[in-house]
């Protein structure tokens, strides 16, 4: 089969999404067959499938391929288990490619418009009642993002999505210099949270568009990371990874993985896991003084959940956080889960 062509030097935010997507979706994929006979990964702008790298000539696996071939070794160990696939393609050839590539693993190819093919995706989805993970990669600024309102509602339903910062620069660019057009390219802003009125998202800097979108996401699920593309010349990001949950075992395995592949960047207040144990000490720099929920704590640092509950558990012996009775398992911890810490800048 003549594969498609990547030019690796200008697509290495895509190896990279591929590269976070296989890292993710195995440990994911290991969680939910325990607990579920079956599991759903939709993509939404699936591709061919595969590529050949120039100038490299080496072969990359796009996302439902990975995520098939994740599928089919979980289902290889655990018999009762298995993986749907849902891919959505909008070119016929790619559509065929994907059909050619993904045979073996029993998929379902959709070929047609992601928007169009949602109604019937979604109803899929709820209908099974198990978890799913949706990998969502537009092709432009409006597709995808409207849909992901929907997916809230389903149960374990987990979002990677592809959010395009150099697409919201051209959008909120256009929108002041085209005043004429201003109403119809603020409709276009309101899907990612701006205002209307052009000239206001136009004087936002990056970090503040960024928090804005993911602020969104996280009106629809409590935990959210986000992973930036930059270029090696320093300037502002491509691409932002965010992932979006309300499962605190996934959201530390994705959190762990965002830093593995890009250590200076995540949104998780700059703070790596810490060698030396110092997570109390960190939380209460972050937190002093203030009452916040679980998902604020996990949200807010990059550290494991398992180490977040072990810090919190010392810190409410020395009187420095009042909470309710803590679970044994994190896993189990309530998402709204209060912790009110004292103003205190340090252990001493």
């Amino acid at each position: 089969m003549d594969l498609p062509t990547i030019d690796e030097s200008k697509r290495q935010h895509t190896i990279r999404k591929w590269k976070l997507l296989e890292r993710y979706i195995a440990p994911w994929l290991q969680i939910v067959s325990r607990h579920f006979p079956r599991a759903v990964y939709v993509d939404a702008f699936a591709g061919a499938g595969a590529w050949v790298g120039h100038p490299s000539g080496a072969r990359f696996e796009g996302s439902p391929l990975i995520a098939a071939r994740a599928g089919a070794q979980v289902a290889a160990r655990r018999e009762h288990f298995r993986l749907e696939l849902i891919a959505v393609e909008v070119a016929n050839r790619r559509a065929d490619q994907l059909r050619a590539l993904l045979a073996p693993f029993a998929p379902d190819v959709r070929e047609g418009r992601f928007e169009e093919e949602f109604p019937a995706i979604l109803r899929q989805v709820s209908d099974a009642r198990v978890p799913s993970l949706w990998f969502v990669d537009p092709d432009g600024m409006e597709a995808g993002f409207g849909q992901m309102r929907e997916v809230r509602q389903l149960r374990s339903a987990e979002l990677l999505f592809n959010y395009s910062a150099e697409g919201v620069r051209r959008v909120v660019g256009a929108a002041v210099g085209q005043h004429k057009q201003a109403a119809a390219l603020g409709r276009r802003l309101v899907t990612f949270g701006f205002t209307e009125r052009p000239e206001e998202p136009a004087d936002r800097d990056e970090q503040e568009r960024l928090a804005l979108f993911v602020g969104t996401f996280r009106e629809w699920k409590p935990l959210v990371a986000s992973m930036p593309f930059q270029r090696r010349d320093r300037q502002p990001a491509l691409y932002h990874f965010i992932f979006a949950t309300d499962n605190n075992a996934g959201f530390s395995i994705m959190k762990d993985q965002m830093w593995k592949l890009d250590r200076e960047g995540t949104l998780f207040a700059g703070i790596p896991p810490d060698p030396q144990g110092r997570v109390e000490a960190v939380l209460e720099e972050r937190f002093g003084g203030q009452t916040v929920t679980w998902a604020d704590i996990h949200v807010g640092t990059s550290y494991h959940h398992s180490k977040l509950l072990q810090a919190l558990r010392s810190l409410q012996r020395k009187g420095l956080v009042s909470c309710a009775e803590l679970p044994e398992n994190p896993d189990r911890m309530p998402l709204d889960h209060e912790f009110s810490f004292e103003p205190t800048l340090g252990l001493g």
